[in-house]
């Protein structure tokens, strides 16, 4: 999706009715969400094929509505469920690594707690940050991962067993 690959889990046939056109298409499915969970974030992607099978059709961002021939259908926005007093789910190292300069390395690491669904890196320590060391952008899930780390610096660097080098949500 977008250039990024994401795994698939299965597909299905089915018939969509959007307005007053019908149109059959495949439909895949993955094993975890792949968009961001936000209120401007959507639910569902239609194809360029789908799209180019419906009547004439048009959208009004400001009304909300998609317009479909003579017939009008509703955008809604979902918002997520707030959830109370989440907490930055810790990403650590799990065994001594050493950077060599110049150079990107897998690191094994692990994440503090169990969590049910995928979760997103979305802060790096600062430690890391004061010695240019930068973890990639990913999104992983509980239990035991390699993350990409990079030492652009012209010195080796250590990162220790159980040192936090992440937080994820």
């Amino acid at each position: 999706m977008a250039g990024i690959p994401v795994k698939l889990v299965g597909s299905a046939q089915l018939k969509l009715q959007i307005g007053g056109s019908s149109v059959e298409e495949t439909v895949h499915f993955t094993d975890g969400a792949c968009i961001p969970k936000e209120s401007t974030s959507y639910n569902i992607i239609l194809g360029n094929n789908v799209l180019a099978a419906l009547l004439p059709w048009t959208f009004d961002y400001g009304e909300r509505v998609l317009m479909v021939k003579d017939g009008a259908i509703n955008i809604l926005s979902v918002f997520p469920d707030p959830v109370a007093n989440e907490k930055p789910i810790a990403v650590r190292v799990a065994e001594s690594t050493t950077l060599k300069p110049g150079t990107e390395t897998f690191v094994p690491c692990y994440t503090s707690r169990l969590v049910e669904t995928p979760v997103m890196l979305v802060a790096q320590s600062s430690q890391l940050q004061d010695k240019s060391i930068m973890v990639a952008p990913a999104i992983l899930r509980s239990g035991t991962m390699k993350l990409l780390v990079s030492n652009p610096t012209e010195r080796p660097q250590l990162l220790y067993k159980d040192q936090r080098i992440s937080d994820g949500r």
